[in-house]
């Protein structure tokens, strides 16, 4: 009777603990859980969560021209914590234009402006590229280019700028 009272306390305390050590694992090895990787990234190019494996590097470059001086500028997060929200940030905004954004033809090309580059990377290996101005409604994810909305662009652009301000660095 004691033993059967003693299995029935230690076993529910068994699987929360292995769930625990479980949930750590993944939150230290991978940027999503199984299953939480956006629909539209997973759909198009097959990622799993376990090809956003940590660490993670998010690198924003913006180029402009002032005259015949090209201003360039460069961001990437120095904390940890930051690195994993602007990844995710950057693949909610990835996925939202391959749900909503129309494919392209290749040879369009982007409008002059200021141009932003945005690489997520995964254990070394670019996982998304965005390459877009900010003034034109194309945007080119990896080797496609695809149409996006003003709102969307000048929101996305807004969040880099006032959440993680580029460091200019010259020509």
């Amino acid at each position: 009777m004691k033993r059967n009272k003693l299995i029935k306390i230690v076993a529910p305390l068994f699987l929360i603990v292995i769930l625990f050590t479980t949930c750590i694992y993944f939150n230290d090895s991978y940027l999503y859980f199984p299953f939480t990787v956006p629909a539209p990234i997973t759909e198009k190019h097959g990622f799993t969560y376990k090809q956003f494996e940590k660490p993670v590097s998010v690198e924003v470059m913006t180029d402009e021209y002032n005259g015949d001086e090209l201003l360039r500028s460069f961001y990437s997060p120095t904390s940890k914590n930051k690195y994993e929200t602007l990844a995710r940030k950057i693949t909610d905004y990835y996925a939202k234009i391959l749900k909503d954004g129309n494919k392209i033809p290749l040879e369009s090309t982007l409008i002059a402006g200021k141009r932003y580059v945005v690489n997520l990377r995964c254990a070394g290996v670019v996982m998304l590229k965005m390459d877009f101005t900010d003034n034109s409604e194309k945007i080119q994810m990896g080797n496609d280019f695809y149409t996006i909305t003003p709102d969307l662009r000048d929101e996305f652009i807004n969040y880099l700028r006032n959440t993680y301000p580029v460091k200019e660095t010259g020509k």
